[in-house]
């Protein structure tokens, strides 16, 4: 029985980190990557959901004015309050607008993003819908290389690249989280040479408006459309040069892991929503691909309770699984003492290669047990449609 928990824990942990990038990367040997077309316009429609408004809202609506005088086709942008818009917000849009035709509407009461975004997908009226979050600042050219894409048609959707910029943040934030976007877009790039992704980044992704379909209110909205979008037989892309720059997602540790718990919740709720796109080949290896890259994914802090069982199991019988009991157990230690090491001055001491080590062990240890939570939180039954956003402009 160790060896059994031992193999499975150990196989649902290599499969995404290990085994799926080392197959992905082998087939991109063999394949050139996508050509985008010559020239591609569309009359688009920038959607944004928020909650509140202020500073941060002032500076999406001149960010996206910016790229409009810029951009060669139709732009026009939706701003969806969820929950009444102050009329205080609702002049500071406008005014930033420059020109930039601006709709606004609102829920009558706060009912969560994908409301919002519904709401603000049914007022808008270009050809291509554009979600962009409302903290991302977006590059100058970044919806003419996002959007060029959708002269070809069998794209439904393109996604965008998150970078996170500098802040005078935790460096839990500043290298761990980049670490993860790191290694998502690197698998998104992989992908993308193999004719398409298995779902889109949040911060910034356009879809057809003629593939649009409501979105599942307790699921996250960036990989429920991509999987809409993959169910009518069209693809997704990733485009890295449309960029979305973004602070550091997580304030504090506290804040991080209930972040990660909450995505995982609904990353999971969307994925079971289509379960027709896992237990199925109708759409060739998106299935098995989907499952590796976002499931198992997912699923990582099982995986690593499952390889601590089969230890455990084993430890009895064997010497070495307590040899790797011990290190695990050392290395979530002096993980776990990197805040406290942060507060009284221990790292400024250190050299920077081994500050942002420790600080990357922290925060994966944070995000498994956050993921943990999320997984239990599934399969207890719970769904969360509406939550406070805490964005910093």
């Amino acid at each position: 029985m160790g060896l059994i928990c031992l193999a499975l824990g150990g196989g649902m942990a290599t499969l995404p980190l290990v085994i799926y990038p080392a197959m992905l990367y082998a087939l991109t040997l063999f394949s050139r990557a996508p050509i985008p077309p010559r020239s591609a316009a569309p009359h688009a429609t920038v959607i944004v959901a928020f909650t509140g408004g202020g500073a941060l809202l002032r500076a999406k609506v001149t960010n996206l004015a910016r790229i409009a005088r810029t951009y060669p086709g139709e732009l026009d942008l939706v701003l969806a309050g969820d929950g009444p818009i102050t009329a205080a917000d609702r002049e500071a849009a406008l005014a930033a607008a420059q020109g930039l035709p601006v709709t606004l509407c609102a829920l009558d009461a706060p009912a969560g993003k994908a409301h919002a975004l519904n709401l603000g997908a049914d007022r808008a009226n270009g050809d291509i819908l554009v979600f962009s979050d409302l903290d991302a600042e977006l590059s100058n050219s970044a919806l003419d290389v996002l959007l060029r894409w959708f002269a070809d048609p069998s794209v439904g959707a393109v996604c965008g690249r998150r970078l996170i910029v500098h802040q005078d943040r935790a460096a839990v934030a500043e290298s761990g989280q980049r670490a993860y976007t790191d290694f998502d877009s690197r698998i998104k790039l992989l992908e993308n040479r193999l004719g398409a992704i298995t779902s889109n980044d949040g911060k910034l992704y356009a879809v057809r408006r003629s593939l649009f379909q409501p979105i599942h209110p307790a699921a996250t909205d960036d990989l429920y459309n991509a999987l809409s979008v993959v169910a009518q037989g069209q693809r997704v892309l990733f485009e890295p040069q449309a960029m979305a720059y973004i602070p550091a997602p997580a304030r504090t540790a506290g804040h991080d892991l209930t972040r990660r718990r909450r995505v995982t919740l609904r990353s999971l709720t969307g994925l079971f929503a289509r379960p027709h796109l896992l237990l199925t080949l109708r759409f060739g290896l998106f299935g098995p691909r989907l499952i590796v890259n976002k499931l198992l994914r997912r699923l990582l802090p099982v995986a690593g309770l499952l390889t601590g069982l089969g230890l455990l199991l084993l430890a009895p019988t064997h010497t070495w699984p307590n040899g790797v009991l011990a290190m695990a157990l050392a290395g979530s230690l002096i993980a776990a003492a990197y805040p406290p090491a942060m507060r009284t001055g221990l790292t400024a001491r250190l050299p920077q290669r081994l500050k942002k080590l420790w600080a990357t062990g922290f925060y994966a240890g944070l995000g498994m047990l956050g993921m943990l939570l999320g997984v239990l939180d599934f399969l207890r039954g719970k769904r969360i449609a509406r939550w406070a956003p805490r964005k910093t402009a």
